[in-house]
């Protein structure tokens, strides 16, 4: 999850599907898979919202006891990405979060081949 042996922008859709919670560095691991996106490629990222279940870490080694909206937003947006919808699955004990990223695409020349023309 730290190196995927994917080129850089090559998929259009990548997940991470309750895999952040077992990484030392999720900030790493969202890192990768935005490099491996195409422009206006998506990223999911499912995972669980912060809680009290202590006992994950010891019985299923996860690192982290989930993860607050905003702080995968930011993430994303430090990586230049942009913030799609977050939506918000509640249960007892466990909420699950998902969140939408996408990969903007470039922004296209304003001049039009006509002005290209004039300039040369």
């Amino acid at each position: 999850m730290y190196n995927l042996p994917i080129d850089d922008g090559t998929i259009d859709l990548a997940t991470l599907h309750l895999v952040l919670h077992y990484s030392m560095d999720p900030s790493l691991v969202i890192a990768e898979a935005c490099r491996t996106l195409k422009p206006g490629g998506r990223l999911i990222i499912v995972d669980f919202a912060p809680h009290q279940e202590d006992s994950l870490r010891t019985e299923h080694q996860h690192q982290r006891l989930g993860f607050a909206e905003n702080e995968i937003a930011s993430i994303v947006e430090n990586l230049k990405c942009e913030m799609g919808q977050i939506r918000v699955l509640r249960g007892k004990p466990l909420t699950v979060n998902i969140w939408e990223a996408v990969k903007p695409r470039p922004a296209k020349s304003v001049h039009s081949n006509a002005d290209s023309a004039q300039l040369h």
